[in-house]
Parts: structure tokens; C-alpha cells; sequence
């Protein structure tokens, strides 16, 4: 019942969880924080009430379709969201909305009397490639980067301007970790929460009016939680339009990264797999003969060969050990202790992580073209990102391949005559924060070509790694 506010003799309570437990269990910290969040919004802003908030209307006919396609042919500002078959580009429906009416147009559904192929192009060209367009959107990023792939020019940059819901949120209470549109609906709108109608697994199948349901209201409410959001902005003082320009072009950008992709050189993949392989094989043998009575795959028997028979101290580090007090056998946790075992072990383990991670992970996600298309994260959101606001991915992790691990040398340029090209913006964050604070020393260091690492640890007489912690540290609100 969390988010449900319910009525005890006149007065609203709502289910949440109790502060010892997000005293014992520091991960329900920020749920809590989000219910209290809702129910404010719930109980103090003024929220439009709506009798019919938005109409859905399913246009599967040619002449339907040219009549859509004249109405909104000038419109300035549109919802979009798209239904795809899982994480593909093949486009089952588009959702369009203005001033609460969204129209529907089945691509490649099964019951579609359309021209899949000449929806797909028109969006694209008169939508998505139109810099004086605003699509609006939940996560409008997947919506542009797969209409862009279905579209065959996954490497053009898109040029609409873009309002996220998601990001707004985020602009909003950075600090939130729910930001589905169920959530932000419930938050924001007085249209309350819904769930979905049907499983995103079964979208394929679903008849083509429950989609066109589905998909209807998915463009149209993301423009209503905008406009609660901003109004609420507008009358405290807090909005930047900076940050929602910043925004806009971010999500072009990210879109236009993730349906460009990445090419694979997949006999190097393979040879990189088989490498791998051999190692890790090699790497069990070696440890399984230091501790043959040991299963490597059981943290119990670890902990007790690597405490017990072994004899070594619990580093005295935090979570060392388990909830059950039973010291830890995490790879953070060991690389503290020194041990010919210890240091077969952690290797084999490395090796595994990955053929496991990185190598298997490239090739689920290896499209027929050899092409990987990573999914990028703006902002912390309910499937991924990071608190902090930089960018990370999943589909594969190509963020997070360590350095010198042969796993780099199976990306390849587009074309023959293409190159790749290995750039690093240097101390990027540090040289916005000596920006934006106008800090005099900062900006001095950088002026004058110092390492603003090295300068911090000279400053606090530690290594130069330790000052790179306490500067990001500083910048990252870390406590």
C-alpha cells in the first residue's frame, strides 16, 4: 500500500516505512524519502483534477493516417512514446499527443492496415529530425534512439528539442530513486497511479486496441507531470531553464550515441573468448589443488578455509563481514589480505568476471550487423544510472572494461577507412566545480597547468590517490 493514501476518521495517512528500519537498513533511506515526497505533493500542491484526461484514439487507416498527419504537421510541441518488441528497434505502435488526445498508429502490429515503414519515416524526418520540434516524453532517449534505428539512420544526429519527465523529476528531487511513470503519475498528476495494462513481454501479442491503450496514455501523461513539476518551479523560484535546455541536449545526444552503436570485430571476440577460457580453466586447476577440499563456488567453504585453515585475520575494514557475522569473501574484502591462495584466487575470479560480464554480455547483446548498442542512463532511474548524475550503461557494460584487459581490442571502426579514437576529458568534474564555485585556489591550479590531485595531497599531506578521493569526495557530497 505505499504511495496509497488512505482515511482514518478524516485524517490522511499513508503506509511507509518506520525510521528504525531505515536506521538498520540504510537502502529503504531514500523509499522513505520518496513517500514522504508524494505525500506532500499529494496534500499541498494544487493539482488539476480531470474528468477525461486524455483521449485515445487508434488510427489505422490510410486516410486517418494522412489526416494526423496534416493536424500535426506544424504543431510545435508532441508527446511520443513507442512500443517495441523488448529492447528492439522493430516498432510495433507511435503514440502522438496534443492537448490531451493521443493518436495511435500500429507500424509493424500484426493488425496494422498502415505502411509501417512510411510511419516510421515520417515521424523521423518531420519529428525527430525537426530542430524546431519538442517531443516530449517518459525516458524519450529509448523512444528517439530506436525510432532512429527502425528509421536506418542510427548514426544521424538527432535535432528535436526534448522535455523528459523522468528528468524533470530528477531536476525536481535528484535524489529520488523511483521515477517510473506509475510513480511520478501517483506524485505529480491528479490522475493518481495506474499499472501497466500489459506485460511489457507480451506487448507483441497484446490485441491492437489494449496496446493502443497502453501506448495513448504513456505520450500523454509525461506532458502532465511536466507541467505540474514547472508550475511548481515557477512559483518557488527554483526553475532553470539552463539545466532544461542542458537536458534537451544531453538526451539528443545520448540518443544519437545509443543507436549509433559500437562495431564488434567478432573473430577477435572469439579469440578473446577462447583466451579467456583457457585461462580461467588453468587458474581453477591451480586453486582447486591448493584447496582441493574446497568448493569455489560456496562463500561458506571459502570463509572457512580462508579464516580457519588458512588462519588469516578479518581485515578490519567495513562489511567485512556478512549480516550473519561470517567474514566476507567479496573480492573488496580479500584484496586487503596477502596469501598465495588469496592472490590465485582474486585472479581466477577477475578472469571469470570477465568472460562472464564483458565477453558473454557483448554477445547477448551482438546485433546481426556486429554492432552493440549499450543502454545509457542519464540519471538514476528504476532500471539503472547513478546517484551522482553521470552516465553509465548497461547492454553491455562498456563503461566499466578494466584498463589493459584485452577486452577493448574486439571494438573495431564502422568501415575500413574509420578509426577509433580514445579521448578522456581531463578532470572534467573538478574543472566545472572550479568554475561554477569561482574558487580562487582551484581555478589558480588549473590556470597555472598544476594536477589538482597532486595539489590536494601535497595540501593534506597524503598520496596523490588519496587526494583525488578527498577532491571528488568534496564535489560528490560524500559525508
Amino acid at each position: 500500500n505505499r504511495l496509497k493514501v488512505l482515511d482514518y476518521q478524516g485524517l490522511p495517512l499513508m503506509a511507509t516505512f518506520h525510521p528504525a528500519a531505515v536506521l538498520y537498513d540504510r537502502t529503504k533511506a531514500q523509499d522513505f524519502l520518496d513517500d514522504l515526497h508524494a505525500y506532500m505533493v499529494e496534500h499541498i500542491w494544487d493539482k488539476q483534477e480531470f474528468d477525461q484526461p486524455f483521449d485515445v484514439r487508434l488510427v489505422n487507416d490510410p486516410e486517418g493516417y494522412a489526416k494526423v498527419k496534416e493536424l500535426l504537421d506544424e504543431e510545435p510541441v508532441i508527446g511520443l512514446d513507442i512500443e517495441t518488441d523488448g529492447f528492439t528497434p522493430h516498432v510495433l505502435t507511435v503514440a502522438l499527443a496534443i492537448s490531451g488526445v493521443s493518436y495511435v498508429l500500429p507500424v509493424h502490429h500484426m493488425e496494422s492496415l498502415l505502411d509501417g515503414e512510411d510511419v516510421i519515416r515520417w515521424v523521423v524526418e518531420r519529428l525527430i529530425l525537426d530542430p524546431g520540434r519538442t517531443l516530449v516524453g517518459q525516458n524519450i532517449k529509448y523512444d528517439l534512439s530506436m525510432m532512429m534505428r527502425a528509421a536506418g539512420l542510427s548514426t544521424t544526429p538527432v535535432q528535436c528539442q526534448t522535455q523528459d519527465s523522468m528528468l524533470y523529476h530528477y531536476m525536481m528531487n535528484e535524489h529520488s530513486t523511483a521515477r517510473n511513470l506509475d510513480y511520478l503519475s501517483r506524485a505529480y498528476t491528479g490522475l493518481g497511479g495506474y499499472k501497466d495494462e500489459v506485460r511489457n513481454s507480451a506487448l507483441v501479442e497484446a490485441p491492437i486496441r489494449e496496446l493502443a491503450r497502453y501506448n495513448g496514455r504513456d505520450a500523454a501523461v509525461p506532458a502532465i507531470i511536466i507541467d505540474s513539476i514547472t508550475k511548481h518551479l515557477d512559483s518557488t523560484g527554483y526553475r532553470s531553464p539552463q539545466m532544461e535546455k542542458f537536458y534537451s541536449k544531453l538526451t539528443r545526444f545520448v540518443s544519437t550515441m545509443e543507436a549509433a552503436g559500437v562495431k564488434v570485430d567478432r573473430p577477435r571476440l572469439a579469440e578473446v573468448k577462447a583466451e579467456l577460457e583457457d585461462t580461467i580453466e588453468g587458474l581453477r586447476i591451480d586453486v582447486e589443488n591448493m584447496a582441493p577440499e574446497v568448493n569455489l563456488d560456496s562463500p561458506k567453504q571459502l570463509s572457512e578455509h580462508i579464516y580457519g585453515t588458512l588462519a588469516l585475520e578479518v581485515p578490519d575494514i567495513k562489511d567485512a563481514r556478512t549480516p550473519t557475522g561470517q567474514p566476507s569473501t567479496r573480492e573488496d574484502i580479500l584484496s586487503h589480505l596477502s596469501h598465495p591462495f588469496i592472490d590465485r584466487l582474486l585472479e581466477y575470479r577477475g578472469n571469470a568476471k570477465l568472460l562472464r560480464t564483458y565477453v558473454r554480455g557483448i554477445e547477448d547483446n551482438l546485433w546481426p550487423d556486429s554492432t552493440v548498442h549499450p543502454q545509457f542512463f542519464i540519471a538514476k532511474t528504476d532500471f539503472g544510472g547513478t546517484v551522482t548524475g553521470r552516465l553509465s550503461c548497461k547492454r553491455p557494460a562498456m563503461q566499466t572494461i578494466p584498463r589493459g584487459s584485452d577486452i577493448r581490442s574486439v571494438f573495431a571502426p564502422r568501415n575500413r577507412e574509420g578509426l577509433l579514437l580514445e579521448v578522456d576529458a581531463s578532470q572534467a568534474e573538478l574543472r566545472i566545480a572550479a568554475a561554477f564555485s569561482e574558487d580562487p585556489c582551484l581555478l589558480d591550479i588549473f590556470r597555472s597547468g598544476q594536477d589538482p590531485h597532486q595539489a590536494t595531497a601535497d595540501l593534506c599531506g597524503v598520496e596523490r590517490q588519496v587526494g583525488k578521493t578527498i577532491n571528488f569526495a568534496s564535489i560528490y557530497g560524500v559525508t
